[in-house]
């Protein structure tokens, strides 16, 4: 089981575990990437609350730091991934395929 980590966002406390994470443990020194992946169809206000999570977690102002965030939406046809780093959204892309 991971580890779980607490994060404030909008000065509330939050606890949780990562989906997946690339990292030295027991040390912030090393932390290099954090996904949260989650489906098509899952609630938005979930969806969004995984963005807030990455973007606290990227932080430079936060504890964490970690180098970079994916957000990770899986659809039956589809991803859909966006790249955060230093707290911001940097980037979203878009993949289909077709049968």
């Amino acid at each position: 089981m991971g580890e779980t980590k607490t994060i404030y966002i909008n000065d509330f406390e939050y606890s949780f575990v990562p989906d997946l994470i690339i990292h030295r443990r027991k040390s912030n020194k090393n932390n290099l990437l954090v996904i949260e992946f989650k489906k098509e169809n899952a609630r938005e206000e979930d969806k969004e609350y995984d963005k807030k999570k990455l973007i606290a977690l990227t932080s430079e102002e936060k504890f964490f730091k970690y180098n970079f965030g994916l957000y990770v939406e899986l659809g039956r046809n589809k991803v859909k991934v966006s790249v955060y780093q230093n707290g911001n959204l940097c980037e979203d892309l878009s993949y289909s395929i077709s049968y």
